[in-house]
């Protein structure tokens, strides 16, 4: 494995900035023109992203149900997710997933931007949580067991998807060659 000097990040192999196959294929997704095009317009990715943060409310609202109903929710909702959270990733260009090797100075800033964002926005939720969860315990109450699952699906969710989504959000237009217009 090969190390970047910049950030001691892996480049090379499966964590990808230089030769792996993985870093080929995301290179060649984040330049996919037909994707490229669809994601162009900032309203489209923030009805995405909107759509998509819908998708995961009832995936997880779905866990909150219980077994049997709530895996069917958490399965007819969680496939569209998945789906619709690479879509998010394709709007933002890879740029959350791809090695800072292979990005510019622009999206290295932007990348960094949206993971600031995200650790800061991931810190409230789990606070609030804590918070919550110290003033049942105050009262002499318990957390019930049954809010663990939905409670960690959702923080999973919003720590893997939070920076695409942030990026896709407040992107401005993708300015489209003159001769794609």
């Amino acid at each position: 494995m090969t190390v970047d000097g910049a950030d001691g990040m892996a480049v090379d192999g499966a964590a990808g900035g230089r030769p792996g196959r993985w870093s080929a294929a995301l290179d060649r997704a984040a330049d996919n023109e037909k994707a490229r095009r669809r994601w162009a317009a900032r309203g489209r990715r923030r009805v995405l992203v909107a759509v998509t943060a819908a998708c995961m409310a009832l995936t997880v609202g779905g866990l909150a149900l219980g077994p049997p109903v709530g895996m069917a929710v958490f399965v007819a909702a969680g496939l569209p997710m998945c789906y619709l959270a690479s879509q998010v990733n394709l709007a933002t260009r890879l740029v959350t997933e791809r090695s800072e090797a292979g990005l510019d100075e622009r999206e290295i800033s932007q990348r960094r931007r949206a993971g600031t964002v995200s650790h800061r926005v991931t810190t409230v939720v789990l606070l609030v949580l804590w918070f919550v969860g110290m003033a049942l315990w105050a009262q002499g109450g318990a957390v019930p067991i049954e809010a663990a699952v939905p409670v960690l699906g959702a923080l999973v969710f919003l720590h893997a998807s939070f920076p695409a989504a942030y990026l896709a959000w407040t992107l401005p237009d993708d300015p489209l060659d003159d001769d794609e217009a």
